[in-house]
C-alpha cells in the first residue's frame, strides 16, 4: 500500500552524482489533489483491508538547491481540477489548485523547474508533468520501461502525460532503484515522509512555508 519515498535522501543522491557542490537546500509540500479510494484492499495481497475505504492525499515536492529547482512528481491532471470527491460529476479525484498557481503563489514559474522526478507511473505521479517541458525527467529504469512497452489501450493511456519525453522530445534520466534506503535515512538522519500519509506529509511545513 505504501510507496515510500525519502525526499531529501533521493535529492541528494542525484545531486551527488551529478558531482554537486554542497549547497543551502529548501523543501515546499504542494497539494496536488486528494483521493477517495472505495476499496482499500485493493492496495493488498493478503486481504488486510477488507470492507475498508480511505481518503488519501496527493502531494507533491519543490526542491530547492542553489539556484536550481526540482519537482517530486506533478499530482493529478488538469481535468480534476475544482471536481467534487464524491456524488455527481466526481470520479474520485480532484485537485483545488494546479501547480504553475502554486508556483506562482511563492514567485516560482514553470520554465524556471529544471528537473522533475516521477517516483513511478501511477496516474496521480504523473498528471501535470505537461506543465514542464523545459525540464530534465529522472524516473525508474522499469518504469520507463513499462511506458515504453505498452499496447494496451489502458497502459497507453498511462504513458500519455510522460510522452514529451519518451518519445525523445524532453530530456529522459533512467535511474536504477537503491536498495540501501533504510541505512541512507539513518545515516543522514533524514525525515521520511510516506506520499499518501497525511500524518507523515504534515511533519513538513504546511505551504507556503518551507523546510529548510
Amino acid at each position: 500500500m505504501r510507496n515510500i519515498h525519502a525526499l531529501i535522501v533521493s535529492l541528494t543522491l542525484s545531486w551527488v552524482a551529478q558531482g554537486a557542490e554542497p549547497a543551502p537546500v529548501s523543501l515546499w509540500r504542494l497539494d496536488c489533489g486528494a483521493l477517495q479510494e472505495a476499496d482499500l484492499n485493493m492496495f493488498s495481497d493478503i486481504d488486510a483491508y477488507v470492507g475498508q475505504s480511505r481518503h488519501l492525499t496527493v502531494s507533491c515536492y519543490l526542491i530547492k538547491h542553489g539556484d536550481t529547482y526540482m519537482l517530486w512528481d506533478t499530482g493529478l491532471p488538469d481535468e480534476d481540477l475544482g471536481l467534487p470527491l464524491e456524488g455527481a460529476r466526481s470520479k474520485g479525484e480532484t485537485v483545488a489548485r494546479l501547480l504553475p498557481d502554486e508556483l506562482a503563489a511563492i514567485g516560482v514559474k514553470p520554465e524556471q523547474i529544471s528537473i522533475i522526478a516521477v517516483s513511478h507511473y501511477h496516474f496521480d505521479h504523473t498528471g501535470q508533468a505537461h506543465h514542464f517541458p523545459q525540464a530534465r525527467l529522472l524516473m525508474g529504469k522499469g518504469d520507463v520501461a513499462v511506458l515504453r512497452s505498452a499496447t494496451e489501450p489502458s497502459a497507453k493511456e498511462r504513458a500519455k502525460p510522460l510522452e514529451h519525453w519518451l518519445n525523445g522530445a524532453g530530456k529522459l534520466e533512467e535511474v536504477d532503484g537503491d536498495d540501501r534506503f533504510k541505512g541512507l535515512a539513518k545515516n543522514l538522519h533524514a525525515t521520511v515522509v510516506i506520499q499518501h500519509e497525511s500524518g507523515d506529509i504534515a511533519k513538513l511545513p504546511a505551504f507556503p512555508a518551507s523546510a529548510q
